[in-house]
C-alpha cells in the first residue's frame, strides 16, 4: 500500500498542472476548454477554489459547499447532439486499500452462494464521470473498480431493461492507466449509442441507452473526491 500510495504522490507531484498537448485530436474538433478559463462552461460562485483552472487542467478539490437542490457538476453552457468528445482525465488523490464491489457479466452487484456481496481489496482513489446528454444517468464512469473504468453506470444497474442492454453497458476490460497517471477517454455519442474508447482500447461498443435526451450539456462530474481533467475536445456530428 504504501509503495502504491508513493507511487501515486511522486506522479502527482511532478506533473500537477503540467501543460499537455495542445494539439487537436483530428479534424473538426474544436476546444471545449481554453486552458486558462471556464468560458464556455456554466461557473456559479461556490465553485471558486474549488473548480480551478490553471496552465490547460481543470481541477476539482471534491469540495465544493453545495446548498439543498444546488450544483457542485461543471456543466456545458451549451447543449449537444451526437458528438465524439475527447478527454483526458486522472484521479490525483492518495489511494488507499478499500473492498470495492465485483459486478456480474450482467451488470448487477456480483453476490456468492450466501447471498453476500462479493468484494475485492484494491487501491481506491476517487470517483468520478462524465454526463452526456444533460442526463444524470448518462453518465460515464471514472472510477476505481475491478472491471475499470468507462462503464455506463445507472443503465448496467438497472434491472427493469433487457439482459443485453446492461451487458453491453459494462467494460469488455479494464484499461485503466495506474492510479496517479493521464487516461483517455473517446466517447462517440449518436442517437441513443454510445461508445468509449479508454486508453485506445474499445470498453464500451455502442451500447442502447434507451430514454437519452436527443440534446443535452456535458458535465464534468464532482463526486466529492480531487479529479482532473485536461485537452477536452468535441466534435460535433450533427
Amino acid at each position: 500500500m504504501k509503495t502504491v500510495a508513493l507511487s501515486a504522490l511522486l506522479v502527482l507531484c511532478t506533473t500537477a498542472w503540467a501543460a499537455p498537448p495542445t494539439a487537436a485530436p483530428g479534424a473538426g474538433f474544436v476546444r471545449l476548454f481554453d486552458g486558462k478559463t471556464f468560458a464556455g462552461w456554466k461557473y456559479p460562485p461556490e465553485f471558486e477554489g474549488h473548480w480551478i483552472a490553471r496552465d490547460g487542467v481543470i481541477r476539482c478539490d471534491g469540495r465544493v459547499p453545495v446548498k439543498k437542490g444546488g450544483e457542485r457538476n461543471l456543466w456545458t453552457e451549451k447543449q449537444y447532439g451526437d458528438f465524439v468528445l475527447v478527454a483526458e482525465w486522472r484521479l490525483p488523490g492518495e489511494p488507499r486499500m478499500m473492498p470495492m464491489n465485483v459486478f456480474s457479466p450482467d451488470g448487477h452487484i456480483l453476490r456468492d452462494e450466501n447471498n453476500q456481496v462479493v468484494k475485492r481489496e484494491i487501491p481506491n482513489a476517487g470517483d468520478s464521470g462524465i454526463y452526456v446528454r444533460g442526463d444524470a444517468k448518462a453518465q460515464v464512469n471514472i472510477w476505481c473498480q475491478p472491471m475499470g473504468s468507462g462503464d455506463i453506470n445507472s443503465y448496467h444497474k438497472d434491472e427493469s431493461l433487457p439482459l443485453e442492454i446492461r451487458k453491453a453497458c459494462m467494460p469488455k476490460l479494464n484499461a485503466d492507466s495506474p492510479l496517479g497517471q493521464w487516461n483517455r477517454f473517446e466517447i462517440t455519442m449518436v442517437a441513443d449509442r454510445v461508445s468509449v474508447v479508454l486508453n485506445g482500447q474499445t470498453v464500451i461498443d455502442r451500447a442502447e441507452l434507451p430514454g437519452v435526451p436527443e440534446r443535452g450539456p456535458i458535465a464534468l462530474q464532482n463526486h466529492g473526491d480531487p479529479v482532473e481533467f485536461r485537452n477536452l475536445w468535441i466534435n460535433e456530428l450533427d
